[in-house]
């Protein structure tokens, strides 16, 4: 589907149709990034740091 295409499906919807789609397409979620596995090296860093004389 070109551009076009879709711009006159939208333009074709009636107002009630565009909020069901809203109401069924889902909303992108908020990415978290895991730093465990960076907490964790952490850790042993600051150990070995730590006992360093």
């Amino acid at each position: 589907m070109s551009s076009n295409d879709i711009d006159a499906l939208i333009e074709s919807l009636s107002p009630e149709q565009i909020k069901a789609l809203t109401k069924v397409i889902k909303k992108p979620t908020i990415r978290t990034i895991d730093s465990k596995h960076r907490e964790n090296r952490m850790k042993v860093n600051n150990l070995y740091f730590s006992v360093e004389p």
